[in-house]
């Protein structure tokens, strides 16, 4: 399955567009009345609240809270030199690894298993932020979401040290980004979306259905 997670520039408070299978998900925003926090809000198409992303203020190891269903999680940092992160809490546990590489890759695992990989279309100054996801159960899509808006602030936020320092620590990587892995669900992902074969036209439809 495959997320595609589009920043809106036009937008003051930064807005993210959602999308699978050509399917609005999720829209985000960050909180224009806390200018220093900037907490951001992550809501259905229909504007009910899903998740709620609140970061610590830090100079070296970044720090968020989330509020997803009601149950609290963490996001932290576990191994500075490595850029190796994770979200725990509420009876999920994910482990996120930066990996070097011109574009921002991360691999996310569950109890050892990836079960996703992001990658984010390196930086334009004309076009928006786009992270691309791809993921298998149990992934939840909407923990995705929250780590894909929480990394797009660690690496590419000039309002704290750690951006300038991102592009460093990935050279310590603690896993090889594994391509294989992001190619092959990938391809199963764009098999489950394309449509169906046209009926054959020389059969009846009585034949066919």
């Amino acid at each position: 399955m495959e997320l595609e997670i589009r920043q809106d520039r036009d937008d003051p408070v930064d807005d993210y567009r959602v999308h699978s299978q050509g399917r609005l998900l999720f829209r985000a925003q960050r909180s224009i009345y806390r200018s220093i926090r900037q907490e951001t809000i992550v809501r259905s198409p229909t504007g009910e609240e899903v998740l709620r992303i609140d970061p610590h203020f830090y100079l070296i190891r970044p720090a968020y809270d989330v509020r997803w269903d009601g149950r609290p999680l963490a996001f932290r940092m576990e191994s500075w030199l490595q850029s190796v992160y994770s979200l725990a809490g509420g009876g999920e546990a994910y482990t996120i690894f930066a990996h070097r590489s011109l574009k921002q890759k991360y691999s996310i695992f569950i109890a050892g298993s990836q079960v996703a990989a992001i990658v984010r279309r390196p930086f334009s100054i004309r076009e928006s932020d786009v992270f691309t996801v791809v993921y298998v159960e149990p992934a939840e899509p909407a923990l995705l979401v929250a780590i894909a808006l929480i990394l797009d602030r660690i690496g590419g936020s000039a309002n704290n040290a750690f951006a300038s320092y991102h592009g460093l620590a990935t050279w310590f990587q603690a896993r090889r980004f594994d391509e294989s892995w992001l190619e092959r669900h990938r391809e199963r992902s764009a098999r489950r979306e394309a449509p169906s074969a046209a009926p054959d036209r020389e059969h009846d439809s009585a034949d066919i259905w």
